[in-house]
Parts: structure tokens; sequence; C-alpha cells
């Protein structure tokens, strides 16, 4: 068991089904999900973004912190069980262990995103593709990667 999910071990479990949503976009509530078990994909604007079956992969994290509404939807592509910790900020605030490796999970993904920005930069003055072609390249390796 990822030592993240016993930190999570007291909170409360909620249950999904294929083609529940679990987070929707542009909603704001509060809370932090950690999935247990299962897979869900990550949706932007009805779109595919990317999915997990990762045991401890964390979801709302960013709305969370920001007291933000969610970016994106979340929804199940087989039973799935999360972790839930409502209101999120007080969880937080007792598991700062939690928050270290959320900050690590921000940082390691605004490395990537940088890292694909410079690309698209030196894609931008070195190739005779359109421009229109290099940011499509760029976005679709950024989606497999998250």
């Amino acid at each position: 068991m990822p030592p993240i999910l016993d930190l999570c071990r007291d909170l409360p479990v909620w249950s999904y089904e294929p083609g529940d949503t679990i987070i929707h976009e542009d909603r704001k509530d509060g809370r932090l999900y950690i999935l247990k078990k299962g897979a869900v994909e990550v949706r932007k604007h009805g779109q595919s973004v990317t999915a997990t079956t990762t045991p401890g992969a964390i979801f709302g994290e960013i709305s969370a912190l920001l007291r933000a509404s969610h970016s994106a939807s979340v929804v199940a592509i087989e039973d799935s069980e999360f972790f839930v910790a409502d209101p999120a900020e007080a969880f937080l605030q007792a598991n700062p262990s939690l928050n270290l490796h959320i900050a690590r999970l921000l940082a390691f993904r605004l490395q990537r995103v940088t890292q694909q920005l410079a690309d698209l930069q030196e894609l931008t003055g070195a190739s005779g593709l359109s421009p229109t072609t290099r940011v499509t390249s760029v976005l679709r390796t950024l989606a497999d990667q998250f």
C-alpha cells in the first residue's frame, strides 16, 4: 500500500461505477480525492486528457489549494473507490507530509510543462512546420504524459 493511503485510512470511502463523474469541471467542492482502487479518466472540456489506475493518485488538489473551481472532470472508467477528505483544507493542515507530497507532485508537473514549452519554442524557430502543426505536436505529447 502506498504511504499516502496510510494517511487516508480514517477517511470515508466513496464508491463510483463506470461513467460516474467524481469531480465536475468548473465546480467547486472543497474536497480532496485519493484513489483507493479502480480506474479513472481526467477530461477537460469533455476530451480525455489522461487516465490512471494508480492507488494513491490525488485529485482536486489544485482546486482545494486555490479555493477555486476544478479545472477538469474526473470520471470512473471502472468500479472505483476514493478516500475523500472533506473539507480538504483541514485534512491538509493535519497532515504536513501530504502537503510535501502534493508540492512535489505539482513541482514535477510544472517541470514537465516547462520543458514542453521550451521544446515548443525550439520547434518554432527550427522547423519548417506550421505553427498549428508544432503546437498540436507539443499538446499531444503533453496529453500523453498527463
